[in-house]
């Protein structure tokens, strides 16, 4: 029935029911068979790619709240230009230090 169902070999299937004296009803159930067939795997399609499309919003925000909770000072929308240039350094110095640990692992591995 899969084989009928993926449209493989059908017709010789059909036709030896055919030759067996089932002349009327052999057609009528493959054509019949194959239109619900599809329209089945067609809603099944379709379900699993809406199921998939409504849980990316879902998976986006977890993805946001994790970078949210970075380690790095956040910096006020109001603050002196000095102290503005001091949390940038700061992070910047973070920055390189996490980029020189992951040098010191990419070393480790090549070894």
């Amino acid at each position: 029935m899969f084989g009928i169902l993926t449209l493989e070999g059908w017709l010789e299937v059909m036709d030896a029911q055919m030759l067996a004296g089932r002349v009327f009803a052999a057609p009528l159930f493959f054509i019949s068979f194959i239109l619900s067939g599809t329209m089945i795997f067609l809603n099944l399609l379709v379900g699993v790619i809406v199921n998939s499309m409504s849980e990316l919003p879902d998976a986006a925000n977890a993805s946001l709240n994790t970078h949210e909770k970075s380690s790095l000072p956040s910096i006020p929308p109001a603050v002196s230009e000095a102290s503005h240039m001091n949390l940038l350094a700061e992070r910047l110095s973070r920055i390189e230090v996490s980029l020189a640990s992951i040098m010191i692992e990419l070393r480790k591995q090549e070894r």
